[in-house]
């Protein structure tokens, strides 16, 4: 994500339609994302969140996106990871269907940039995180970032997502008792027309967890929930113009290829594990990690799939298999990949 400013715009597609409508993100500070990535995914599927966002990653470039999400995943990932010197690393998945591509950033700071776009609007989202000891460079680094942004997409709605560990700032009397960073990151909210929308508490009593953003009407709500650190995570509504691609084709599992001595025999090796901590877990929580884990052996050893390719004039829930002009039924080796 190094170099200068730039932008890779996403594929053709053959046809879209824009809508305008709710669209849920989550947001969290997960303090280590590799081995929380089931309990992650479990959330993110029954949240059924379009955009994920997520700070203190902990990842290493050497570290996979399919290490990170399940086969098949439905998201396009944009990362910026740590350096070997901090615990740091931000990440935003959005969803495939929904038109984005990332800006590329020139800074030293834990921040990366999307671009979500519509036929007559784009929407920059971005996520960023400043530990706690960081120098007194961080809002030196940042305001230049902000300008050759908003240089490049001058009539684009801006959110910025982040835990910039600012504890001591007020954010209803914009004042803060704390030292002079803080004061010259209100001060670069003000100047880039920002506005902080979280206003409860996401780490004991601290408004850690921020969504600051040009456009405070996007933002329709915000619930709170416990996270997966000692973070809460943030549900966020956002009403968004957006470029969605209508789905050409759907994978089927063929279940006929199923290896299901396998599937038993991985269910049965993890038992021991899944039940030792059974009862310090909720409800909620064992049930998804079940669930996780019963999907990626699905995933490793249901191989055979079916890639149905559906015509144009009609949904897909309404195409008949059997209809050969109007599905096209093709057997595909495996389903994996991002």
């Amino acid at each position: 994500q190094r170099g200068p400013l730039s932008d890779r715009s996403p594929p053709p597609v053959s046809t879209r339609r824009i809508k305008t409508s709710n669209h849920t993100v989550t947001f969290t500070n997960i303090r280590s994302l590799l081995p929380k990535s089931e309990e992650l995914s479990g959330f993110i599927q029954d949240n059924n969140s379009d955009i994920v966002i997520v700070t203190e990653t902990w990842l290493k470039p050497e570290i996979s996106d399919s290490e990170i999400s399940p086969p098949n995943s439905m998201f396009n990932i944009y990362r910026c990871d740590r350096s070997a010197q901090r615990e740091d690393g931000v990440l935003i998945a959005v969803k495939k269907c929904i038109s984005s591509f990332h800006i590329t950033t020139s800074s030293n700071i834990e921040a990366t940039f999307v671009c979500v776009t519509s036929s007559c609007t784009k929407t920059i989202i971005g996520v960023c995180y400043r530990p706690p000891n960081y120098s007194g460079t961080f809002c030196h680094e940042l305001h230049p970032l902000l300008l050759k942004i908003n240089d490049r997409y001058p009539k684009s709605n801006v959110l910025v997502f982040g835990d910039f560990n600012f504890p001591n700032i007020d954010w209803l009397s914009l004042t803060t008792s704390g030292s002079c960073e803080a004061r010259d990151f209100l001060h670069l909210c003000l100047n880039h027309n920002l506005t902080q929308v979280v206003n409860k508490p996401t780490r004991e009593n601290n408004i850690l967890d921020l969504i600051l953003t040009t456009s405070p009407d996007l933002v329709t709500s915000i619930s709170q929930t416990k996270g997966f650190s000692d973070h809460d995570l943030l549900t966020v509504e956002l009403s968004l113009p957006i470029h969605y691609r209508n789905p050409s084709s759907k994978i089927l599992k063929d279940y006929s290829k199923a290896n299901f001595d396998a599937i038993n025999s991985n269910l049965s090796a993890y038992l021991p594990l899944y039940t030792a901590s059974f009862y310090s877990r909720t409800v909620e929580q064992n049930w998804l990690l079940f669930k996780n884990k019963l999907n990626n052996l699905v995933d490793l050893f249901v191989l055979g799939s079916l890639h149905v390719r559906f015509a144009r004039v009609m949904p897909p829930f309404v195409i008949p298999l059997a209809d050969k002009p109007a599905a096209i039924l093709v057997l595909g080796d495996n389903s994996w990949g991002l």
